[in-house]
């Protein structure tokens, strides 16, 4: 299964050395990921919420072998500081009468703590699902390589994934709060490519998953590879205060982020279609009892 994380197979010895920790955390858990030890500065916030709740900082999902993140509880900016145009991007082409680009901020309370999927789901992941659950009429046969995201996939096909491995979309907040990185205020994604980024591309302009920079929580490709289906639906950007928000009941189609490498810039794209630059990652929130 590491064959999909080749940039994280380092990982690998470090097992060991963590699975004598993982009796201290909570039975869900223990049945669900593999605690392991991160290759890199912990955030002082993750750290914190770690020692809160006896959570570790990464884990690696028995499932799929995707390694996962501690992304912290609290209250954060969600949004722009500006407007960018009066329309948001459409991904499927439809209209955009209204100001759902995020604007203004507004300031957003998630009150338990999740787990954030590392990178995006690839496409050898995707296939070993189909197989596993057989679903071999999902297949991706349209990539270049089973390392670039699984791309074209329905948000329907994306939430039946995310659900077989234990977990769901992240919302809108969530996928927000992560991208940030514990960063306020910033328009660009920590780790969104810079100017003179020479990383290979497929013919589609998407990167390997795992091949770009991390952000502060440790997340890679969050606004510098394909877009990501969220939970939500898309409507108007809703003012004021929100805690734990889950989006409008009813609106067009499903939020996606991670477009333009703008962190709080939002798009659509209709639930139904497929699209060649739309992904998706997986994420789980805390149990409250933990």
């Amino acid at each position: 299964m590491l064959r999909h994380f080749p940039l994280l197979a380092v990982a690998v010895p470090m097992l060991v050395a963590c699975a004598g920790n993982l009796r201290e955390y909570p039975a869900w858990m223990r049945a669900w990921a593999d605690a392991v030890r991160p290759e890199r500065s912990v955030h002082s916030d993750q750290r914190a919420e770690s020692e809160a709740h006896r959570l570790p900082v990464e884990i690696q999902r028995k499932a799929d072998g995707q390694h996962m993140v501690l992304i912290p509880s609290g209250t954060f900016l969600m949004g722009r500081k500006r407007p960018y145009s009066p329309n948001p991007i459409s991904v499927s082409g439809g209209p955009g009468d209204g100001p759902f680009n995020g604007y203004p901020q507004r300031r957003v309370t998630l009150t338990r703590p999740y787990y954030m999927d590392v990178q995006e789901v690839s496409v050898g992941q995707w296939n070993d699902f189909c197989a596993a659950t057989g679903r071999e009429e999902w297949t991706i046969t349209h990539a270049a390589s089973d390392t670039l995201p699984a791309t074209r996939v329905l948000w329907s096909e994306a939430r039946v994934y995310c659900q077989w491995v234990g977990c769901d979309l992240p919302t809108e907040a969530q996928w927000e709060r992560a991208a940030r990185g514990g960063i306020e205020g910033e328009e660009s994604c920590p780790d969104a490519p810079g100017d003179r980024d020479i990383r290979p591309r497929s013919r589609t302009g998407l990167y390997a998953v795992g091949s770009t920079d991390r952000n502060p929580y440790g997340l890679r490709g969050m606004c510098a590879n394909a877009g990501e289906w969220c939970l939500d639906r898309f409507d108007h950007y809703e003012m004021g205060a929100q805690v734990d928000p889950m989006g409008p009941e009813e609106g067009i189609g499903r939020a996606v982020r991670g477009l333009r490498h703008v962190v709080g810039r939002r798009g659509y794209a209709m639930s139904d279609d497929r699209y060649g630059f739309v992904g998706f990652r997986c994420a789980r929130v805390v149990p409250a009892d933990e």
